[in-house]
């Protein structure tokens, strides 16, 4: 569990099934599917596979996104939501993250939170 800032999220029902998660080097890009950006070959992501809800799933996660929910989030999440999620907690904070969780990111999930608290910054005026 994180002690950085918690982001929860909402329980929407039944936990998914993980059938197989490993950390893998990309071999060819792929999307992550969390930021839907590019992991590129040489970078390594989490790689998920699941069931949930009756349907069969694939997340790949890059680094960076796993990071931020390695740090940031305590509990569960959401497959394809977490920087949603980051950006709903990080406002509803004022953009209040300790500077101790954000050393803890990688440097560019760091830039992606920045980014967030900067805009959060921007529209309250300061």
């Amino acid at each position: 569990m994180s002690d950085c800032g918690c982001v929860y999220v909402e329980d929407d029902g039944d936990p998914a099934v993980i059938l197989g998660e490993k950390i893998r080097r990309a071999h060819k890009a792929h999307k992550c599917d969390e930021c839907r950006g590019v992991i590129e070959i040489g970078e390594t992501y989490e790689d998920v596979k699941g069931l949930s809800d009756g349907s069969w799933f694939r997340n790949k996660t890059c680094s960076d996104c796993l990071s931020i929910r390695r740090v940031m989030f305590c509990g569960s999440w959401n497959y394809g939501s977490i920087k949603d999620d980051l950006w709903e907690h990080v406002s509803d904070f004022d953009g209040q993250i300790d500077e101790d969780c954000l050393l803890r990111l990688t440097p560019r999930a760091r830039s992606m939170v920045a980014d967030m608290i900067d805009q959060v910054w921007e529209m309250r005026g300061e």
